[in-house]
């Protein structure tokens, strides 16, 4: 994942991923610009799938937390 803030996107989207159990995401380190430096391949092709994509929600990876959780753990 990327984007062209900063990453508070990219973030957002891997945070978001991750909740709804998708084990094969990732964020790009320093964005699109490093990626192209470090030779990654670009193309202004669509890809083509080799099939259709079917994704059913897992049990999330990652824990969520409310200010009261966060609270307690501040004393």
């Amino acid at each position: 994942v990327y984007d062209r803030s900063g990453g508070m996107y990219a973030a957002r989207a891997w945070w978001m991923l991750r909740w709804l159990g998708h084990r094969e995401v990732a964020l790009l380190d320093g964005g699109w610009p490093a990626w192209l430096a470090a030779g990654g391949a670009a193309s202004t092709e669509p890809p083509i799938p080799p099939m259709p994509a079917r994704y059913e929600p897992a049990p999330p990876l990652v824990e969520t937390v409310d200010a009261g959780i966060v609270l307690s753990g501040l004393g």
